[in-house]
């Protein structure tokens, strides 16, 4: 006689609850701070949650036993449950999602590609390229789905916003690409203040999702976003990133699904003025870069979208659905005007802004076409400006070492094709006060040598090279 639900779940609890418990105890005492270790009440939250997950397969073609378990519990979380629910902002029809896991869960060879800056490096992640949330995200893709092929790789855009990286795309984006994880907001978020506002920013965000959308697998894309400068540190409120509303509306504008940092470090529950958060998931230096805590945040957002999409496929498996979606072609029409019909303008006005306030040109200029930008060194503001004044020459006279940074960090940034990327700092916010700007940056550029420590993913099955 088959046991009820309640009783075939308790043996499966009792195992769970106790291999959470135990991680926890091992993430308190081993030498990897990134896992927090969860409160009691939190780590039976997970297990009943996992529990249910276990005994809810009820696809035509559903997953052994054995298989789902695998998918569930490869991963030790370490954001409460509550947060770590919340950081899958959005979902839509994730067709192509859907696609991809399908084939981990089917065993066929899969290629993942994190696009973005300071995140995606591993900056101040203790283990970059073992701990950092992309290194994190592939370890735990090798463990759910054994049987699969993984091949993953960072490609670093350094300090470029997303419009450079739109116009510049064949250096960031391989066309084997299955997957892609587009971690821009700390980039585009830099140079945003009261510009925010400004559409033309967010509209080189939307040339860019088009791009990758219409790379020649039709890669899934996962919007990764971290956080924006100042989001962690109390100064600047929750609203304060093109995270939301702009990219959100992108998001569902293109039907494709988000995660979120922001959302899972935000201390729900607690009275936090006026949208504001200070937490030690970021540096509190520049209240957006990870440490150990918001790269597992971040890669526990992402595990869980992965874990939410297996089980979808056993309620609704994949099928024709699917490829219609997948086979649909990227909407002729922009949500925002001029980046289909105009997109050289579109990208020029945007590379412009953030060339502007990030003080790149000692006068403001801006470089005729997107084009000027792609030969640029990213891999550090005065890299930046240097290389600026020796492409548009007219812009800065005869001394191109004029312009004085108002945005602090640096990054060593790196291009697809083999190299990966190599980490460092990313910038900070817009500072009216030079003073200030000038002694930050002497300080992060001094950091920044002894920082680059991000490494590149390139080897199958999530191993580490």
């Amino acid at each position: 006689m088959r046991r009820s639900p309640a009783a075939a779940r308790r043996p499966r609890a009792a195992v769970l609850a106790v291999a959470l418990l135990a991680a926890t105890a091992a993430f308190a005492l081993g030498p990897r701070p990134a896992a927090a270790a969860l409160a009691k009440e939190q780590a039976k939250q997970w297990t009943s949650y996992l529990d249910d997950a276990l005994d809810s397969s009820i696809g035509s073609t559903k997953l052994s036993a054995g298989a789902l378990n695998k998918v569930l519990t490869a991963h030790d979380f370490s954001t409460p449950l509550s947060s770590a629910l919340g950081s899958v902002a959005y979902t839509g029809g994730n067709g192509r999602l859907r696609r991809v896991v399908s084939d981990l869960l089917a065993g066929k060879p899969v290629k993942i590609v994190a696009i973005g800056g300071l995140a995606t490096n591993g900056t101040d992640a203790s283990a970059p390229g073992k701990n950092d949330y992309f290194a994190i995200y592939v370890d735990y893709l090798s463990k759910a789905f054994p049987g699969a092929t993984i091949q993953s790789l960072r490609s670093s855009v350094g300090l470029a916003p997303s419009a450079v990286v739109a116009g510049c795309i064949e250096k960031f984006l391989p066309p084997d690409a299955d997957l892609v994880l587009l971690e821009m907001t700390a980039n585009d978020g830099a140079t945003m203040d009261s510009s925010i506002v400004n559409a033309f920013q967010p509209r080189g965000y939307e040339s860019l999702v088009r791009k990758v959308l219409g790379g020649s697998r039709q890669p899934a894309v996962v919007l990764t976003q971290s956080m924006a400068p100042g989001m962690g540190n109390a100064t600047k409120p929750f609203f304060m990133t093109p995270e939301a509303p702009q990219y959100s509306a992108v998001a569902g504008y293109y039907d494709v699904p988000v995660v979120s940092m922001r959302n899972a470090l935000w201390p729900q529950g607690k009275d936090e003025a006026e949208g504001l958060m200070s937490t030690d998931a970021v540096l509190p230096a520049d209240g957006s870069t990870p440490t150990d805590l918001g790269h597992a945040a971040l890669a526990d957002a992402l595990v869980l979208l992965t874990q939410r999409t297996a089980q979808d496929l056993q309620l609704l498996p994949f099928g024709d659905w699917d490829m219609n979606a997948l086979n649909a072609d990227v909407p002729a029409k922009s949500m925002y005007g001029g980046v289909v019909d105009n997109e050289a303008w579109t990208l020029r006005n945007a590379t412009c802004g953030w060339v502007r306030n990030a003080t790149v040109s000692a006068t403001g200029g801006c470089p005729a076409t997107v084009g000027d930008m792609c030969g640029l060194d990213f891999s550090n503001w005065n890299a930046i400006r240097a290389g600026y004044a020796a492409a548009v020459p007219e812009i800065f006279g005869d001394d191109g070492s004029k312009g004085k940074g108002a945005i602090i960090g640096g990054v060593v940034g790196g291009v697809v094709g083999g190299l990966g990327a190599v980490g460092g700092l990313i910038g900070l916010a817009i500072s009216r006060q030079k003073k200030r700007a000038a002694a930050e940056e002497a300080a992060w550029n001094a950091k920044a040598g002894g920082n680059a420590a991000g490494l590149p993913i390139t080897a199958s099955s999530g191993a580490q090279v």
